[in-house]
């Protein structure tokens, strides 16, 4: 799933989580689930870690929160090195696309610090006198404007560099993973 349906399904849980049949799942995790998406005002750990600690989700007689560091984990694979992924599924490297035009501006991942914000025309630095036209309060509007319009540019240029080098990127990976398969 992409970032933006990722987002948009936390978001609207109440209407989209749903538990499939074939993936065993107990009470008590499907409610810490449900409770850590809950709004803030009743999300669990609100009132503190204790809250989360006491979830029924972590009760056991295997273990306690004093001594779960000195406990052996239930699973302990084998490993031939500090960099053994063998107990990892492959991951498939798709080959890049091209891009001809640039991705849409409409929502983005690097909005999600600014989700629960909005915007408020009282206060801002622009006053509107209703002829469809923002009258600065002083000079120093225009210079922010210019700086805005600046820094914007350079961050489209940064974006544009940025895809152009990870495109240029996967083809060096991909030309090594050739290579050194031709060894």
């Amino acid at each position: 799933e992409s970032l933006m349906g990722t987002y948009s399904n936390i978001m609207n849980h109440k209407n989209t989580l749903q538990f499939k049949g074939d993936v065993t799942i107990s009470v008590a995790a499907k409610r810490i689930i449900t409770q850590f998406l809950e709004d803030s005002d009743l999300r669990l750990g609100m009132n503190g870690i204790s809250e989360i600690k006491k979830h029924a989700f972590f009760r056991t007689d295997q273990w306690t929160w004093d001594n779960i560091a000195s406990c052996v984990p239930p699973v302990q694979p084998e490993l031939t090195s500090e960099i053994d992924t063998q107990n990892f599924d492959p991951i498939e490297d798709p080959a890049p696309e091209q891009q001809s035009f640039p991705p849409p501006m409409e929502f983005q991942g690097n909005h999600l610090p600014f989700v629960g914000f909005t915007y408020q025309k009282d206060m801002s630095i622009l006053k509107y006198d209703g002829s469809g036209i923002d009258n600065p309060d002083s000079s120093i509007t225009s210079e922010l404007q210019q700086e805005i319009a600046r820094v914007e540019k350079a961050r489209k240029e940064i974006e544009k560099n940025c895809i152009m080098f990870e495109n240029k990127l996967q083809v060096a990976e991909k030309e090594v993973v050739d290579t050194s398969k031709a060894l």
